[in-house]
């Protein structure tokens, strides 16, 4: 009886702590969807990081900071959420997870936010999902997205052929930008896996897997999207074309590739142990 009330007890502060991440987490992400840099994948990066961030929570004594550091942390954090609100995209709107997180490391006193360290560190995620012009521009792979997507059009049967990274089809031609090349799809898959090394027990074989998925998933999964939409504009789908490219279902794009790599990774996830 004892033991059963000792392990409720290291619980419930573990269970606190997950529920505010996610509550905070879930006004994040609805702010980033309703905006208009909801198509960048920003709020891809919310709702991941704040979900990781849960997850990664670890027990607790379930602290509460002096009133001083609970106004503090309460006002950081609801700062945080206000600064997404305008709907357009800004450099700090990256920062917003960390700086909710902070506001609730802080709520809960000094001390404790010392311990919140790891599941702070996974909100810096937005930082590199959608990764920043620079990158996008040096590492710019639209040739050979374009040559998948001509791939993905030839194995469905649809005539197409490759000028740079043009693709041609009987109707239309369709250029893939720097901002399609798929780059921002595989540094989604890349954060996840980074973060599945951090949480689990994984071999180097195990880290090698992980990562090179990511990269192909990433690849593929954006050049079948970028096929999609050749095919799309080819048949004059104008309409639907815009909601599967910038819309209000271009979203489930970047949820299905996750629930792709899930699949290949799910033996090293099943089978690795979590840090403690």
């Amino acid at each position: 009886m004892g033991e059963a009330q000792v392990g409720t007890a290291a619980g419930q502060p573990r269970l606190r702590v997950s529920v505010a991440l996610l509550g905070v987490g879930a006004v994040q992400t609805l702010l980033a969807v309703r905006s208009q840099f909801a198509t960048d994948d920003f709020w891809f990066a919310v709702a991941l990081c704040w979900l990781l961030a849960a997850v990664a929570a670890g027990p607790d004594q379930g602290e509460r900071g002096a009133r001083g550091w609970r106004v503090a942390g309460a006002i950081l954090a609801a700062a945080a959420c206000l600064e997404l609100v305008p709907q357009y995209y800004h450099p700090l709107h990256r920062f917003a997870p960390f700086l909710a997180g902070a506001g609730i490391a802080l709520f809960r006193g000094p001390r404790a936010a010392v311990r919140c360290s790891r599941w702070l560190a996974i909100l810096i995620l937005p930082l590199a999902i959608p990764p920043p012009l620079a990158v996008r521009e040096l590492l710019d792979p639209s040739l050979l997205t374009a040559a998948a997507a001509r791939a993905w059009l030839g194995a469905a049967g649809v005539p197409a052929w490759r000028e740079g990274v043009n693709l041609h089809l009987p109707s239309s031609v369709l250029e893939v930008e720097s901002g399609c090349s798929g780059l921002g799809q595989m540094a989604e898959l890349l954060v996840l896996a980074g973060v599945a090394t951090a949480i689990l027990r994984t071999t180097a074989s195990q880290k090698l897997w992980l990562l090179v998925t990511a990269l192909a998933v990433g690849f593929a999964g954006n050049a079948a999207r970028i096929a999609t939409l050749a095919w799309l504009a080819d048949r004059g789908a104008l309409e639907q074309f815009e909601r599967w490219h910038q819309g209000a279902v271009a979203p489930l794009w970047s949820v299905a590739a996750a629930a792709v790599a899930l699949v290949f990774w799910m033996p090293v996830l099943l089978s690795s142990p979590r840090r403690t």
